[in-house]
């Protein structure tokens, strides 16, 4: 099952959400943007951090949060929940999160020791 919302880019309260019950056959996977979120990422989107939150919820998935470094603070531009932490799941996140977003090339990406280990950064970094 997949489901996405359409963005109209005229309209200021349009959210992408996707949700993936297969996630190409490899879990659950949950991605969430708004609108604002966007604009944040298409402003400050060239260095970007990606954090993982572990077992805060009952549920024991991984939350993990798209942030950019404004002028101010860093800020979330996209959040992503996924059944499990894999190089799959990650990458699949961030692709969809780059169509949403066709003008984000990031120069600069700050991740965990263990997501770097894991996650594949051609499928995001600027080549």
């Amino acid at each position: 099952m997949d489901v996405s919302s359409d963005v109209d880019d005229n309209d200021d309260d349009d959210d992408d959400v996707s949700l993936s019950a297969s996630c190409r056959g490899r879990g659950l996977l949950v991605v969430y943007q708004s609108h604002w979120q966007r604009r944040l990422l298409a402003r400050y989107g060239s260095m970007c951090l990606l954090d993982a939150t572990y077992k805060t919820t009952r549920y024991s998935l991984p939350l993990f949060f798209l942030c950019v470094r404004t002028n101010v603070d860093y800020a979330v531009a996209a959040v992503f929940v996924a059944q499990s932490e894999n190089s799959a799941i990650i990458s699949e996140a961030l692709e969809l999160i780059r169509s949403w977003n066709s003008n984000w090339h990031p120069s600069w990406f700050m991740v965990e020791k263990k997501l770097l280990l894991t996650a594949d950064r051609k499928s995001y970094m600027r080549n």
